[in-house]
């Protein structure tokens, strides 16, 4: 489930600044690249602004803004402890505050902010909505659906009030509610990222909901999606035989969490390669596995402040033939930038279960165990024999086999993709059983120590007897969804 907490707005000039025109024009620029999501082009026009007007009250707002947005939560507080120093009554730099300290995880100063600025200012929107989002981390439902309902009665076309009034039904495992939530976020916000990720991913869960209308609203949005974007047409990539084949991998999960380790098992069975790997990660910090993944890589980016524009750029200057997607509509995923094509072949793997419904991503990678998911899809499957790469081999003619084997492949993906008749839709029948599967889970822990030795154990024992079990369908129907967050590993 992705879900992102509000993007505070630029300031308005409430306190009448007056500059002369070149000091005017910094801000403007500032303001215009901010909107554009060029946080760090915006930051460096802003620092010209400030060495002209250090006391510049606009500009310090959104230096204020900046700093949280590219993880500067010290320096974000005391700009905002300054500005609310010089006003008190200042109702705005209240809620700011109480959004930056909800983003660190200090929800009592979070909450005490918000209230404060409620004090201050009761019709003021945001801070009903701010405290919304602070009381639903602190498990206090029906309190954050009342200040979410406050909110909306101030603003009706809040659409980010509504998104997290379905992030809160989808906690909530209302699966409906949360889609009729997301439906009015997108009717006020078309393009509203987080509100298409959650609608297509709530859909899974709607027993009455068939593959085929998961398969056409994700086509719906993907269009809407790709709708507002350029394709690429032309990339800096040759099929030279001499040269190394470049493939990249898009995630904010390049951690330790499962797509880490499905990864990591990859590259343990890949051995050497011919292969040239780059790494564009969409999470702020690396951890322990992280850092063992890097040395598989010739490039490793960390682009969660990047705006798709200078993504694509680094991507296209990479020479990255073949890019995949290792998200699909979950947390930190960036497909947005694959509507660009920045790519000539792009691929979905690993990080998601169902299809991205962009019609800018060519293949999915599928085993015999997920295949039915997707049968309905927009992308053509690529059915592999163990697409998880848990065995070490995947016999895919992009990842193994000579460089005039790679070229070969690369050649009939890109010239295939388009060509490859759609696939019948079939309903999938989900047989995970999640509750046997983590028994499974902690009896291997104990009988191995670490998680490295459990996750090897179930690799090749415990968890290949499920899947087997799965596959002849003794295992029941039931399944329990688990809700997601940005910060979940």
């Amino acid at each position: 489930m992705t879900r992102k907490p509000s993007r505070s707005k630029p300031p308005t000039n409430t306190r009448e600044d007056v500059f002369d025109r070149p000091t005017a024009e910094w801000l403007e620029r500032a303001v215009d690249l901010f909107r554009r999501r060029d946080l760090h082009g915006a930051d460096r026009a802003l620092d010209q602004h400030l060495a002209r007007a250090p006391q510049s009250w606009t500009g310090l707002c959104l230096k204020a803004i900046l700093a949280a947005e590219t993880h500067r939560e010290v320096q974000a507080e005391q700009i905002w402890l300054q500005l609310v120093d010089r006003n008190p009554a200042y109702a705005e730099g209240h809620t700011n505050l109480g959004l930056m300290y909800k983003r660190t995880g200090r929800l009592d100063e979070a909450e005490a902010h918000l209230r404060k600025a409620l004090s201050l200012s009761p019709a003021l929107s945001g801070a009903h909505h701010n405290l919304g989002m602070v009381l639903m981390d602190r498990g206090r439902m029906d309190d954050a659906l009342a200040s979410f309902e406050r909110a909306l009665e101030l603003d009706p076309d809040a659409a980010q009030t509504r998104f997290n009034i379905g992030v809160l039904w989808q906690g909530r495992l209302q699966f409906d509610r949360a889609c009729t939530a997301y439906r009015e976020t997108l009717r006020l916000a078309p393009a509203h990222q987080g509100a298409m990720n959650n609608l297509v991913f709530c859909l899974q869960y709607l027993p009455d909901c068939s593959p085929e209308t998961r398969l056409a609203v994700a086509r719906e949005l993907g269009k809407t999606v790709c709708a507002s974007v350029a394709q690429r047409s032309v990339w800096n990539v040759t099929f030279d035989p001499s040269r190394r084949l470049r493939v990249g991998f898009v995630s904010g999960d390049l951690r330790t969490h499962p797509v880490g380790y499905f990864l990591e098992t990859l590259f343990r069975g890949l051995g050497d390669t011919s292969l040239e790997f780059h790494a564009y990660s969409n999470h702020p910090t690396d951890d322990e596995l992280s850092a063992r993944l890097r040395t598989r890589f010739a490039g490793w980016h960390h682009v969660d402040t990047w705006n798709d524009e200078t993504l694509e750029a680094r991507i296209v200057a990479d020479g990255i033939d073949v890019l995949v997607d290792l998200a699909g509509h979950s947390a930190l995923n960036r497909l947005p930038l694959f509507a660009r094509r920045p790519a000539p072949v792009q691929v979905s793997w690993l990080g998601y279960f169902a299809t991205t419904g962009l019609p800018t991503m060519d293949w999915v990678l599928a085993d015999p165990v997920c295949a039915t998911v997707f049968c309905a899809a927009s992308e053509c499957p690529a059915r592999e024999p163990d697409a998880r790469g848990n065995s070490g081999s995947l016999h895919v003619r992009l990842l193994s086999g000579s460089r005039e084997d790679q070229r070969r492949g690369a050649r009939a993906v890109g010239a295939g993709a388009r060509r490859v008749p759609p696939c019948r839709p079939a309903v999938a029948k989900r047989t995970t059983h999640p509750t046997r599967t983590a028994r499974a889970f902690r009896e291997a822990s104990a009988r191995c120590g670490d998680l490295d030795g459990a996750i090897a154990s179930l690799r090749f024992g415990r968890a290949r007897e499920l899947l087997h079990e799965l596959r002849r369908g003794r295992r029941g129907a039931r399944h329990v969804p688990l809700s997601r967050r940005d910060d979940d590993v």
